[in-house]
């Protein structure tokens, strides 16, 4: 398992479901988990507790997923309100480029993901990128998240960025920027309008709720990873500041 929701999620959302399905359906909408990851060396217990997610965020038990890589796929989120924000509310955010978060939608709205993009790079990102020029509004929902366990990186991952040869490395990434460029250019003419949704007339209700809820639901063991140590309440602070600027 690549990410886990948090165990109060399921709890979450059927509390909220008439909201959250008017959201989906109506915007459209997408409800979106703000993603962390576990730092090296540090230990997050989730135990459905928000209080303790504020703690592990200023222990820096865990952070934004990949915040110090790739800030552009989470900054839109806004961590800072998240982490004020009360379980089952909801806030909208804008989309902005190369956004990329974890997001439920009803598949009987949703696009397809762009089968051109195999492998590792750009995937979500076009992925999201479609939603948002279908009009697809973000909500970011309270008290729900995701966090990463750690695995080693993709072979996908491994062959893109740590192959020696620096030329070829640099060919294919040029490549996928590249294709990301057409498939923006696809979309602002309008060639992508007649998108081939997933065939279920409300996958919020039939499969998206049973799977989050099967996810949680398994979700009994600690969370463990690693990091480094260092001010953690400064930290927090900063991060905190920087993501809601």
């Amino acid at each position: 398992v690549d990410f886990r929701p948090n165990l109060e999620v399921n709890n979450i959302i059927r509390s909220n479901y008439a909201d959250l399905h008017r959201l989906c359906l109506s915007s459209p909408g997408a409800i979106v988990l703000p993603s962390f990851e576990t730092k090296q060396g540090h230990v997050f217990k989730d135990r459905g507790l928000m209080r303790d997610v504020r703690a592990a965020v200023y222990a820096r038990d865990i952070v934004p997923f990949r915040v110090d890589v790739y800030k552009q796929g989470v900054f839109a989120s806004d961590y800072a309100r998240w982490l004020e924000t009360s379980p089952g509310h909801v806030y909208h955010v804008d989309h902005q480029e190369g956004y990329e978060p974890y997001v439920i939608v009803s598949r009987a709205l949703c696009p397809f993901y762009d089968t051109r993009f195999v492998g590792y790079g750009y995937n979500k990102v076009q992925h999201i990128l479609h939603l948002n020029h279908l009009g697809f509004q973000f909500h970011v929902l309270g008290g729900s998240y995701v966090v990463a366990d750690p695995h080693p990186p993709s072979t996908s991952r491994v062959v893109l960025y740590e192959t020696s040869n620096k030329e070829e490395k640099r060919r294919r990434k040029a490549h996928l920027d590249d294709l990301y460029r057409a498939f923006r250019s696809e979309l602002e003419r309008g060639e992508l309008d007649n998108h081939q949704p997933a065939p279920y007339v409300d996958a919020f209700r039939e499969a998206t709720l049973p799977t989050v809820a099967d996810w949680a639901t398994s979700m009994r063991a600690p969370m463990c990873v690693a990091g480094e140590g260092g001010d953690g309440q400064a930290y927090g602070r900063s991060m905190a500041n920087s993501l809601s600027a």
